[in-house]
């Protein structure tokens, strides 16, 4: 059986390290094995490695599957075994499922928000959602707007005559009831 290599090792970072951690050490030492710069034989191996250290550590997917096999490393049944048990992982090119209660690392690049960065950005919606719906509200109120602006004045005397057309309407109907 073929060990997995340590990449937490290879890039001499803790097994805790933050991608901004892997980053800097990976760029470090990607400086000084780089083939153009380090003619040492057996240098082009080694950054090959680094390389390769650094993209399992720098994607959260990959780094969980590499942390899950590190933990439980993957050991074939036995044929006997294999058929004994059909509920068993299918081996593939995905690793198995994690045991129950396991919870994959950060899945995004991005370092998680301080409480003031959060607050920012709450903010930063609050204000982005608000301008946006009052852009709707008053696309929505446009036609009504215009009307009103266009013709106030007959809406306003309108509204004025209303008590005096109904006062006369009255009048003439009492008239009517006198004869």
């Amino acid at each position: 059986m073929v060990s997995k290599p340590d990449y937490y090792k290879i890039l001499g970072v803790n097994p805790k390290a933050s991608y901004a951690e892997v980053k800097r050490a990976y760029r470090g030492l990607a400086m000084r094995l780089h083939p153009d710069i380090d003619n040492r034989p057996g240098a082009s191996d080694r950054f090959v490695q680094v390389k390769q250290a650094y993209e399992t550590l720098s994607d959260p997917q990959k780094r969980a599957a590499y942390d899950y096999s590190l933990t439980r490393p993957q050991q074939r049944p036995s044929a006997q075994q294999a058929t004994r048990n059909p509920n068993r992982h299918q081996s593939g090119p995905f690793p198995p499922p994690p045991p129950h209660g396991y919870q994959y690392k950060q899945t995004s690049k991005r370092a998680p928000l301080t409480q003031t960065e959060a607050n920012i950005e709450n903010v930063l919606q609050f204000i982005l959602y608000g301008v946006l719906g009052t852009l709707v509200l008053f696309l929505f109120l446009l036609p009504f707007i215009t009307f009103v602006f266009i013709h106030w004045t007959g809406i306003f005397l309108a509204i004025l005559m209303v008590p005096a057309s109904l006062h006369l309407y009255n009048l003439l109907n009492e008239a009517r009831k006198d004869e």
